[in-house]
């Protein structure tokens, strides 16, 4: 049978020079890994040097020691940070990348450039080459394809993802008609079953929309309004709760902090750690916020795509890695927090309001 010719066969800028297998002489040479994302082209690409030895793992072994778990395991004194001053930022990326691919909220394959399909079991030393005339290269190419909702099936929150989709679809629809003024091109007379108009027409089923008044376009229900609003005081109270663990400075060594300006957003872990659904928490969030109609623009049917909320939501996967009894630390020590600055914040409202009163007398 013919080898396949390789799915990616990228190239520098005036650079049209192919891989070269490895010499005996230059098994001892010490490793550059090389990555991209699916078309991301090689000017953008992560670079870290590691030791010889590393050639020696598989794939997958090499990911958990150069991308580990733990974010706090982690070293980047390997990076060149003189010849690319992004690549901290870019490691960053991909140790999120990684942390969402263990968790469930996204399929890796990996590929070499200019080369084959290699699966993380695969051993590194067979996937090598030279990038003449000095560089022993490991030149992989990895494409992502979220699966962020069936996180939430996986968890027991839905029972399928086409469940979970409808769901986002009906309220990120009815949000829309509701505070957007426009008719998105949804005439009432519209057949039924095309496009945006079958989420609408569910929402009308519901008692949630209803044509305008001229019957050219929809409109939203006081049932549906009401419907909006209770979501909307749903996400305000989320908010105020877990908002703070939007940035949490933590580690072994390292006292918990809050909106250092330095820390990790942890919210996703603490929704789960508190029995909620991270990804409705998430979209709820983003929604409200016009997240959500700022991604869409003038293109409301790109939420007919199979991949647009696993894509969107991908970030609320929780990824931190943290164990049971730190992740309930965090959140004790969150709660005080929040509580304690909303003590002062009292206190201070007192002393305004009572020298005012003063003024006043």
């Amino acid at each position: 049978m013919a080898e396949q010719s390789p799915r990616y066969s990228k190239r520098l800028p005036g650079d049209d020079r192919a891989l070269a297998p490895l010499e005996p002489e230059e098994m001892d040479r010490a490793l550059t890994v090389r990555i991209t994302l699916g078309e991301m082209t090689l000017d953008d690409a992560f670079s870290m040097r590691l030791p010889a030895s590393f050639r020696e793992l598989s794939l997958g072994a090499l990911i958990e020691r150069v991308f580990p778990d733990d974010s706090y395991a982690e070293s980047t004194a390997s990076l060149d940070v003189r010849a690319n001053p992004d690549l901290p930022k870019l490691y960053e990326s991909l140790l999120d990348t990684f942390r969402t691919w263990r968790r469930g909220g996204c399929d890796l394959r990996f590929f070499v450039n200019d080369g084959p399909e290699i699966s993380a079991a695969e051993p590194v030393a067979k996937h090598l080459g030279v990038l003449r005339p000095a560089q022993t290269l490991l030149d992989l190419v990895i494409e992502q394809r979220f699966t962020t909702l069936d996180h939430s099936v996986a968890h027991g929150h839905w029972t399928s993802t086409k469940e979970l989709r409808e769901w986002l679809q009906s309220y990120t629809m009815l949000y829309l008609v509701a505070n957007s003024g426009r008719p998105f091109g949804l005439n009432v007379e519209a057949e039924p079953d095309i496009g945006l108009h079958t989420i609408v027409s569910s929402l009308e089923k519901r008692r949630l929309a209803e044509p305008s008044p001229d019957s050219r376009s929809w409109q939203v229900t006081p049932d549906g309004r009401k419907e909006l609003e209770g979501l909307g005081r749903e996400t305000e109270s989320l908010c105020e709760r877990y908002d703070v663990f939007g940035d949490v400075l933590y580690g072994l060594h390292v006292a918990i902090e809050f909106e250092s300006g330095l820390g990790r957003d942890l919210r996703s872990d603490v929704y789960e750690a508190e029995g909620l659904d991270p990804i409705r928490t998430a979209f709820l969030r983003l929604l409200f916020y016009g997240t959500i109609e700022e991604t869409l623009g003038d293109e409301p049917e790109r939420m007919l795509r199979p991949d647009f909320f696993d894509s969107v939501l991908a970030a609320a996967v929780p990824h931190s890695g943290l164990a049971g009894a730190s992740i309930d630390s965090i959140i004790e020590s969150g709660l005080t927090y929040s509580e304690e600055r909303a003590e002062e914040s009292q206190r201070l409202k007192e002393q305004r309001d009572l020298l005012a009163r003063v003024r006043k007398a």
